[in-house]
């Protein structure tokens, strides 16, 4: 602040006579320095001597710190003391006297200039740190210097009334330097300890830099899906990190301030709420961990009326208000809310141009109470009763501690991804395609009536007194779209059977356009062009394969060229109908941040839960098209070989071994056929056949699995009590899945007590089933003799899922989302344990299955085009596959895509966790940086992804480590403490060298052995032709040689009777 106060005058006309023209002629004397403001704001005395007693700072400073140096000009007539004085007012408390400097003066002190030096209180004057925690903000600062005379300083008992008493004085309105501005904090030079410069070298002690505080914060900043049910994006604010922002954060809790900006596309208001009209679905929903509600919260209802429920401050009084007009639909929509203390204000701005609004505010008698750091914001739904409405959010934007206007607040650019995605335009679009659909129906109708009239025989005195209507054919107004013969052929075999389109006969037809489609790609991925047209028409009719495979086409520009705003509007159109691969495909996205989506795992995480949840039930559904989700690498020749048909020689092999009674056969025979695993159809009557011939045999794995099923109503047979005896024989043998079923029923039938006992029991054998259902009793609150206690639900959570439990798996990832009152929230669990169970269903298992049978059939195109369905969903064995097909470019696929195939799916299947990824694709990583493929060679990173995949076993990443030593890389040792390397043997590269082949030759992989052999012989061959004598050097030849040929012989001996064993056979 640079404004100054204008002088303060007392006393008669003449004293301000005086005043005036003393002040024009020291004015004059003393000039400001250049660029100063020409304002010297002195005060002159009321008594006149030889000279007139005056004062002021010469240059005085905007902003001031510890290292200001003042100038005080002042002139004195009698005895005085002058003074200059520094008044703070530390964030919002009283005005503090920081600083005084005082000095004695006479008569003989005419036009005197003193340097004053500025001492700032450690909070004030010097930078936070480690040694300087506390700091402040100076909110309001004043620079005051003045002349009190003797006489009256000796009357005075308050130092405090100096400034007000002083009849020449001065004021300076400044302010104190912002905190990450100042200097640091340093000892007196005199004082300088001998640790000093020690601690200036750690850099936690000395690195506090100023904290980036979310003041406004982005909610959504990529478009999101919401599909009506309970799952939305959650946000968490953190505390600000200043003291001094905390400090009026903590103070505002009862006295809130905030604004919502969200951008909406509403296609339906609240489907899970129909016809309960107090109920609604989410918007904006603000929740504690535990799901208490808390303000505010913004709902609509089925009818779309805006309704916002907050708690009062006064008894914490819950106040739900529903506002009179309704949200508009199909269209995008600013909704504004904004809360200030009292009351709120909700605006809607709509229409062509966001000229058009709907205004709705409310003032509650007490104000409000909201602590926006606790809990969680919800956008959307919430798992806890709270359904989201069906649409889209474009943006969202919260502003902490600020009320704004909408028309405060800027508009979007018109390239952001929400207006990109054209949805408008596409619903316009296929309404237009739907009313030519409806024309050609009655056009058909209309020819099958003439046809029935022609061949209908007529009376003749009817057809004279009967008045026969004029003949005329249906205006066709819609467009014609393309490759409509075979839509129209469909419409005309459907009229001419008698059968309505109607809503449902329009999924009939999309269903017959899109199998269409899919029959001329599987003929030839080439003619992907010819089926785009068909795809499209099945996407505009409601086929949510159609939008997923044009998605898929689109964004990697399969014989087309890439559109990746396109093809993220189908998945965004198939995952707003619950589409399961659309829904995992934007999680992807997200997740990594492809395609032009946002890096955002609390967005990614709502996508995955939602296919996570549906995992199990869609596992349970038993559809005989459903298979296992099975991650079979083409590479992988052993798993290749176990996957068979139902006419194929193992399945052959494993129904001889159970039908004659072999339990291990009966078992894994039994549940291929159940879940659909290594290549067959699920068969659940097959299945149960199995099953039945185990149980009477006696076996307590095949007596639990038909019981089970039976009680479960998985077959035609109902007999509870006979499939509780057969769980009780099998849990008698010890069988802890039939021990945790009797607890699972003990607890159907509210017996908590006995279900926690067989629970316990059976978790005591490792038994997952049961760690879930304790779990889930903890998390609702049904344990009889605990409390109800989320973190111990976290642990069993913890301890099922890590044993392959998916609803386990699925509430270990929620709890970690949302956090406990002792444990913090951990995003990337939340979202990699999501993911792991979302990859589960068999959604994704049927696509990894044509892709597996195309390959095993010969058809690499084919197969490329499946597993790249499948990879769009983040799935890693889809990724690889792509990947490895790309590399070995078979019949040219490569040139089928506009995007780069091989490095970009190899580098994708690695962003998971180590252990769930392949060595050969780290190994092929490691080569793209290390031969600079499409980018600058990076040794470091090339040496991690050859370490990590030298620690999962492969020979062939320790002997490319290996090579980069031999060719002089600088290998930081960083990638060594991976591999456990003795620092022993980094002492030299021939010891390293040495340490890295014989590690490789040790290899389990046997073909390792030879090429690892010869490297090490060379490098001690190397070393001893360095080290050592002639004489030496001569034997090492020999007996290397000698080592060579022995080697040599060997191979060819083993070689020759293995062939000469073959021509035996």
């Amino acid at each position: 602040m640079t404004g100054r106060k204008a002088p303060i005058t007392h006393g008669n006309m003449a004293s301000l006579t005086r005043y005036v023209l003393l002040a024009h002629i020291t004015a004059i004397l003393v000039q400001p320095h250049n660029g100063e403001p020409q304002s010297l704001s002195l005060v002159l005395g009321k008594q006149s001597g030889d000279a007139e007693e005056f004062i002021q700072i010469v240059h005085p400073p905007d902003s001031i710190d510890n290292s200001k140096l003042l100038t005080v000009e002042y002139t004195c007539n009698t005895d005085s003391i002058v003074a200059v004085e520094l008044v703070v007012m530390k964030e919002k408390y009283e005005p503090a006297l920081i600083y005084r400097k005082y000095w004695k003066c006479d008569s003989s002190h005419f036009n005197r200039k003193r340097k004053v030096k500025l001492r700032l209180d450690d909070d004030l004057g010097f930078r936070p740190g480690y040694f300087n925690r506390q700091f402040y903000f100076g909110l309001k600062s004043q620079l005051r210097a003045f002349i009190l005379r003797d006489v009256v300083k000796s009357v005075m008992k308050s130092r405090t009334l100096y400034y007000i008493q002083a009849e020449a004085k001065v004021l300076y309105n400044v302010f104190v330097t912002l905190p990450y501005s100042r200097p640091r904090k340093t000892p007196h030079k005199a004082c300088v300890p001998w640790y000093w410069k020690i601690l200036q070298r750690i850099p936690t002690l000395n690195n506090f830099d100023c904290p980036y505080e979310q003041e406004i914060v982005q909610l959504v900043s990529y478009p999101a899906v919401f599909n009506g049910l309970h799952y939305g994006i959650h946000r968490h604010f953190p505390k600000y990190q200043d003291p001094g922002l905390e400090k009026i954060r903590r103070q505002t809790i009862g006295n809130p301030a905030f604004t919502v900006s969200m951008w909406m596309y509403i296609l339906d208001y609240c489907p899970e709420k129909k016809g309960h009209p107090n109920l609604a679905c989410g918007i904006f929903i603000h929740v504690s961990w535990n799901n208490w509600y808390m303000t505010p919260i913004l709902l609509v209802d089925y009818e779309g009326h805006p309704r916002v429920e907050v708690i009062l401050r006064r008894r914490k009084e819950h106040h739900s208000i529903k506002v009179n007009w309704t949200f508009p639909k199909h269209q995008w929509i600013r909704v504004t809310f904004a809360v200030s203390h009292t009351s709120w204000n909700l605006a809607v701005d709509y229409g062509a141009n966001f000229n058009q609004t709907l205004v709705s505010e409310f003032t509650y008698h007490s104000e409000m109470l909201m602590d926006d750091t606790e809990g969680d914001y919800v956008i959307g739904g919430n798992d806890a009763l709270v359904p989201s409405f069906v649409g889209y959010v474009g943006k969202a934007t919260f502003y902490r501690r600020r009320v704004l206007e909408p028309s405060k607040i800027p508009m979007p650019s018109p390239y952001h991804p929400m207006f990109e995605l054209g949805l408008t335009r596409r619903e316009v679009k296929c309404q237009t395609f739907m009313t030519w659909i409806s024309q050609q129906e009655r056009f058909h109708q209309h020819l099958l009536a003439d046809r029935i009239q022609q061949n209908k025989c007529i009376d003749k005195i009817e057809q004279m007194f009967i008045k026969r209507e004029k003949k005329q054919c249906p205006a066709l107004s819609a467009s014609k779209p393309k490759k409509s013969h075979i839509l129209n052929a469909f419409i005309r075999r459907s009229v001419n059977q008698g059968r309505q389109l109607g809503e449902r006969g329009f999924h009939n037809v999309a269903a017959d356009i899109f199998n269409k489609a899919v029959t001329i790609i599987e003929e030839d991925i080439k003619r992907i062009p010819v089926a785009l047209p068909l795809l499209r028409q099945a996407a505009c009719l409601g086929n949510y394969d159609a939008m997923y495979m044009l998605s898929v086409i689109l964004n990697n520009g399969l014989m087309t060229k890439a559109d990746e705003i396109q093809a993220q509007a189908y998945l965004m159109l198939g995952a707003v109908d619950k589409h399961r691969l659309s829904t995992l495909a934007l999680g992807h996205k997200h997740r990594n941040g492809l395609d032009g989506a946002s890096n955002d795992k609390q967005q990614a995480y709502m996508y995955y839960k939602y296919v996570a949840g549906k995992t199990r039930d869609d596992r349970d559904l038993h559809k005989e098209s459903d298979v296992l989700t099975e991650s079979v690498r083409l590479t992988d020749e052993a798993a290749l070989k176990e996957q068979t048909d139902e006419n194929g020689d193992i399945f052959m092999w494993l129904k001889h071994q159970a039908q004659a009674g072999v339990a291990s056969a009966q078992i894994r025979f039994g549940r291929a056929l159940f879940w659909g695993s290594q290549g067959l159809r699920r068969n659940l009557n097959a299945a149960m056949e199995v099953f039945r011939m185990g149980a009477e045999q006696g076996n307590p794995d095949m007596m639990f699995d038909y019981g089970i099923n039976i009680y479960n109503n998985k077959t035609q047979e109902k007999n509870k009590t006979k499939a509780i005896e057969y769980m009780q024989k099998s849990a008698g043998k010890g069988n802890p899945m039939a021990i945790n079923a009797l607890g699972w029923i003990a607890m159907r039938q509210k017996n908590y007590t006995q279900a926690v006992h067989y629970f316990n029991q059976a978790v005591r054998y490792g038994n997952a089933d049961s760690a879930y259902y304790l779990g889930h009793m903890y998390l609702e609150g049904y344990h009889p003799t605990d409390k109800q206690d989320w973190d111990k639900a976290y642990k069993y959570f913890e301890f099922a899922a890590l044993r392959g439990h998916y609803d386990a798996g699925v509430l270990f990832a929620y709890i970690s989302m949302k956090g406990t009152s002792t444990m913090p929230r951990n995003l990337y669990l939340a979202a990699e344990w999501a993911r792991f169970v979302a990859e589960k269903n068999p959604a994704v298992g049927i696509v990894l299955r044509k892709g597996l049978h195309a390959y095993r059939s010969g058809n690499i195109p084919l197969a490329f085009f499946y597993y790249l369905l499948a990879a769009d969903t983040g799935i890693e064995v889809g990724d690889f596959n792509v990947a490895w097909l790309c590399e070995e470019n078979k019949e040219g696929i490569v040139n089928h895509m506009e995007k780069e195939c091989m490095w970009r799916h190899y580098n994708q299947s690695l962003q998971r966790e180590t252990q769930l990824v392949d060595s050969y694709a780290m190994i092929k990583m490691g080569d793209y940086y290390w031969y600079g493929c499409r980018a600058e060679r990076d040794i470091p990173k090339a040496s991690v992804f050859y370490a990590n995949s030298a620690l999962k076993g492969d020979p062939h990443a320790l002997f490319n480590l290996a090579f980069m030593v031999e060719e002089g890389a600088r290998i930081p040792d960083s990638t060594w403490d991976i591999l456990h390397i003795p620092k022993a043997h980094r002492a030299n590269n021939v010891t390293l060298l040495m340490y890295l082949y014989t590690r490789c030759k040790e290899s389990r992989k046997t073909e390792a052995y030879l090429p690892c052999s010869l490297a090490l012989a060379k490098i001690q061959f190397i070393d001893v032709w360095t080290r050592y004598h002639i004489w030496m050097k001569l034997s090492s030849i020999v007996g290397v040689t000698m080592v060579v040929v022995v080697t040599s012989l060997t191979v060819y001996h083993q070689m020759h009777t293995r062939r000469q064993a073959d021509l035996d056979i």
